[in-house]
This record gives structure tokens, sequence and C-alpha cells, in this order.
């Protein structure tokens, strides 16, 4: 206990931290009579009584302080613990819930490894081949040998769209006969199927463009001519322009 006022200790000791809170100085200030506005900061309050000198004596009335260290080092430190705990990768390893070396694989589980292995790695997964009427490659999955089908090609039949391959201008210029379509190919995708069963016409004459692409790697691949599928190009041509 000090019989010293707030603003001489401020004056005595101006670098000692005296922490008070708002309320408590504007209580000080209220004492000493000094007008304080609500919106004055705590630092702004802190200047006018340090700056306020006492006219009247009060001496029932005693100071109370207590040197505050200053934490703010400590505040520092503990933050950066923090952020280095929160950053850091902890694993926590239970010794009952994780066993090393663990048990030997069951002949269940082998069995299961094996088999979902298997499915993964068909060949009628990730494999394709060429769709007859599309010429898109279709998964395996998709496909339907055309010996197992019996449908009517005659929509795919039009004229006016095809043309025959010609070495000179002098020759003919002659349709393609029948129905447009790669021979070459044994399967026919669904898609193609329903619509042929329904005798709606494929949607898409340009996807052909695939179709020829296809088999001349094909051709090229197999060691043999490789621009035998050049009707198939003036059909993708001409169906595209219609």
């Amino acid at each position: 206990m000090a019989n010293i006022p707030y603003f001489l200790w401020l004056k005595l000791y101006p670098t000692t931290p005296v922490k008070l809170m708002k309320a408590k100085l504007q209580a000080i200030t209220s004492f000493h009579g000094i007008t304080t506005p609500k919106r004055r900061t705590t630092e702004e309050v802190k200047d006018m009584v340090s700056n306020h000198v006492c006219t009247n004596e009060f001496p029932d009335s005693q100071s109370v302080f207590e040197r505050v260290p200053d934490r703010s080092s400590e505040i520092l430190e503990h933050r950066k613990i923090i952020k280095a705990k929160k950053s850091a990768k902890c694993f926590s390893i239970s010794e009952r819930e994780h066993v090393f070396p663990p048990d030997p694989v069951s002949v269940v589980d082998e069995h299961r490894i094996i088999s979902e292995t298997c499915k993964m790695i068909d060949p009628t997964i990730f494999e394709d081949a060429g769709c007859e009427v599309y010429g898109l490659l279709v998964p395996f999955t998709k496909l339907t040998p055309k010996a197992e089908l019996d449908l009517n090609y005659d929509v795919l039949t039009v004229s006016g769209v095809t043309r025959k391959e010609r070495k000179h201008s002098e020759e003919p210029i002659e349709e393609v006969e029948g129905p447009v379509m790669a021979e070459e190919c044994d399967y026919v995708c669904t898609d193609c199927e329903a619509r042929r069963l329904k005798n709606i016409k494929p949607s898409a004459w340009p996807i052909t463009f695939a179709l020829a692409k296809y088999h001349g790697h094909m051709q090229k691949k197999c060691g043999g001519p490789k621009f035998t599928t050049i009707n198939v190009w003036f059909v993708l041509l001409l169906g595209e322009g219609n």
C-alpha cells in the first residue's frame, strides 16, 4: 500500500506497466473530477490522468499498486508452440489396434483378392473393337457379334450420298451399292442394334470418320493396302454435307 496517486505513479515509474481496464480508469477520473467521454481510448484516458494535478487532498484515500511483469514474450512463445503443434503431423499408434508383423493372409482373403484382380484386368473391361455401323471403338461389353444378329440393313442404304473411288477423272461417277458399313468389323454396338431394330437411321454419319481412321490403321498394321476404305471417306464427306 502506498499513498501515491495514479498520475504521480506514472510520473515516477513511466516504464512500469500499470494495467488497468478502461472502467477502472474511468472510476479514477470520476473520483478526481476529470470528465472523460465514452469514446476515448484507454491510452487517451491514461494521458488525461497523467496530466491531471490534484488541487484537493484526499487524506482518507490510498493507492494500492502491484507491478505486473511484461508477459508479451511468453505469449509470443506460447503462440509459436501452438502453431508448431498444429503444423506437425502426429500419428498415434495403438499397440492393441496395430500388430506388427501382421497375421498371414487367410485362404478366403487370397481367393477374394485374386478374383477381384482378375475381374479388373479382364480383357473385356478395357479392350474394344470397331462397330460395323458407326465405326466407333466400343468396349467388348457393349458389342454383339453380327453373326448372332438378324437385322434389316436396308435403312443404311441411301441413294445420292456415296461415291466410289475413281483413279482418273475420265472414270464414271458411281455410287456404292448396298448399305454403307464396315464389312471388316465383326461386331455391332448395342446402340446401333437398338436403332436398327426400330428402323431408325444412325444419328451421326460423320462418326464414320473414326471407322475410316480405325480401318486404315488396321490395314496398315496388317500389311494390306492402305487405302482400301477410301469409299468410306467419300461417305463421310457427302454424309456430313447433307
